[in-house]
């Protein structure tokens, strides 16, 4: 028997368990890679968060990336780091609310997307953005935050 024959059958067999795999797990028919991931920061209160990244998540695949993110504190104001490798600033779909920061991208070859919860409130008119070799920062001023609602008078 041929050793090149036997490969290939061998090959064969290979490619189709992965289809049937595949078939199995209701995966997408797309490529990967899959990825999946955690990043861990602490707030400005030393409490940890964590955030997940990539295009998996537990509950399949998502069709999209989710990007490293950055989240920067300071006393005054919030930055947001995303990295978007091989985006246009063009691409970038940027909104900013009182409490998130949320980005989408969706081109033929790159798709991201994430929306950030802040841990403190912001002032969106205040948002303004600088993108840079893939990396795309965020910077707004915080909300001064005073009592928490207001004093009742009880009777």
């Amino acid at each position: 028997m041929d050793e090149g024959v036997s490969y290939l059958g061998l090959h064969q067999r290979i490619k189709q368990m992965f289809e049937e795999a595949r078939m199995l797990s209701s995966l997408p028919s797309y490529g990967g890679p899959f990825v999946y991931g955690f990043t861990m920061r602490f707030d400005q209160r030393g409490h940890p968060v964590v955030d997940e990244f990539g295009n998996t998540s537990p509950h399949g695949v998502c069709g999209f990336m989710e990007p490293i993110t950055d989240v920067i504190e300071k006393y005054d104001s919030v930055s947001v780091v995303f990295e978007l490798p091989g985006v246009r600033k063009e691409d970038i779909d940027l909104r900013a609310s009182v409490e998130s920061v949320y980005i989408s991208v969706d081109t033929p070859l790159r798709k991201y997307g994430k929306d950030v919860k802040l841990s403190c409130r912001v002032r969106p008119e205040s948002a303004s953005a600088n993108y840079n070799n893939g990396v795309l920062e965020v910077s707004l001023a915080r909300v001064e935050e005073g009592p928490a609602g207001r004093r009742v008078k009880i009777h």
